[in-house]
């Protein structure tokens, strides 16, 4: 059996007097728990709260960076409002950024393409005297097969 870093467990018990750090077997993890009452209001059963692992999901141990995770997340001392504000904040700029790289996308491509968009369209300004034969002969070849066909 692991025993927690007793440094770490005053600073839990100082943020919250019902979290305890225990020792998963099961998921070879640490796992912090909260005393809660037992349906029958008899006795407290412990709820785990949070494991404590690495973001990919590897071993962590028990240090500032758990006790921050629980503050954050902390929605009976913070409420929620103010966790759902950080989320839209995330959301926005992730928006944003989205955005912008879109943007950059476009001007990318326009600055790629422009010049040969330029050449065709130069090549076919004053063309509207061009026969509508001429016109029908090149969308038939565009087609592969004839637009008369394609039409009926």
């Amino acid at each position: 059996m692991y025993i927690p870093d007793h440094g770490f467990v005053r600073q839990l018990v100082r943020y919250d007097r019902k979290l305890s750090a225990r020792w998963s077997p099961l998921k070879e993890r640490w796992v912090i728990c909260r005393r809660i009452p037992a349906p029958s209001r008899l006795y407290d059963v412990d709820v785990a709260v949070l494991t404590v692992e690495q973001e990919g999901g590897g071993y962590r141990c028990l240090d500032q960076r758990t006790l921050d995770i629980l503050k954050a997340c902390d929605t009976h001392v913070h409420g929620v409002d103010p966790l759902l504000d950080e989320v839209e904040q995330a959301n926005a700029q992730m928006s944003q950024e989205i955005d912008k790289d879109f943007a950059n996308h476009n001007e990318a491509w326009l600055k790629d393409y422009e010049p040969i968009i330029k050449r065709e369209m130069a090549d076919d300004m004053g063309a509207i005297n061009v026969p509508k034969e001429d016109v029908w002969n090149d969308l038939d070849e565009q087609m592969g097969g004839t637009l008369e066909e394609t039409l009926a």
